[in-house]
């Protein structure tokens, strides 16, 4: 069922490990020992061949991480859960902590009522996405699925660490969702870190290019 969410929190629980509900003002918490922490309950490291920096990067922007395109197949079952084939994915770097840190605020402008986060560490729960990883050339490490049952579309954060991950999975939903309903432009006027990031995704550019063919400016 979905919850509403407002003042900062979240409400409705979760059915399986590292599946949830989660509003914009506090993290999702991922299924744990009460005497544990999440940062304590998460996989403090990638499963064996899977450690990140051996990928290159496409898309490289000294101003905002790189998104990488995602195509999984369709037999994979975010499909068959109804989502679409592609789908961006963005890796967590401390270098754009400012944009990461802003991740919840800006798809909090595009999705209030909250979306899902799994997070699969392990590689376990959605391994297409793994390989579509490998195949995009993204950084190969632990990830986290963001799904917005609202817009129907998806993102992936990756990162070591669960809370790199999951600023990093909303960053990338914001990208989904932003696209998907045609507010690129209005969510970069609000968000100028947002705009950094549709910039290097290419995104903006190709905006502006429509917008010129129609003699937009």
């Amino acid at each position: 069922s979905r919850a509403n969410y407002g003042g900062g929190g979240y409400g409705g629980g979760y059915s399986r490990a590292g599946y949830g509900k989660v509003g914009y003002g506090a993290p999702m918490q991922a299924a744990y020992s009460p005497e544990e922490s999440p940062q304590q309950a998460a996989p403090r490291t990638p499963p064996k061949g899977k450690q990140k920096g051996k990928n290159p990067r496409p898309n490289i922007s000294t101003e905002a991480p790189a998104t990488h395109w995602l195509t999984i197949p369709p037999d994979s079952k975010l499909m068959q859960e109804g989502l679409p084939e592609t789908a961006p994915a963005i890796a967590h770097d401390k270098a754009y902590q400012d944009i990461f840190s802003n991740a919840s605020n800006i798809l909090g402008s595009l999705d209030p009522e909250g979306v899902n986060v799994e997070h699969d560490a392990d590689w376990q729960v959605f391994p297409e996405v793994g390989e579509a990883m490998r195949q995009a050339g993204a950084e190969e490490n632990c990830y986290a699925v963001a799904m917005s049952a609202s817009h129907g579309v998806w993102g992936v954060g990756i990162g070591a660490g669960w809370k790199a991950r999951e600023s990093s999975a909303k960053l990338a939903l914001a990208v989904a969702i932003a696209q998907a309903t045609g507010r690129i432009e209005e969510i970069c006027a609000s968000h100028s870190d947002f705009a950094a990031v549709c910039s290097a995704a290419g995104l903006v550019d190709a905006l502006a290019s429509k917008k010129r063919r129609k003699g937009g400016f």
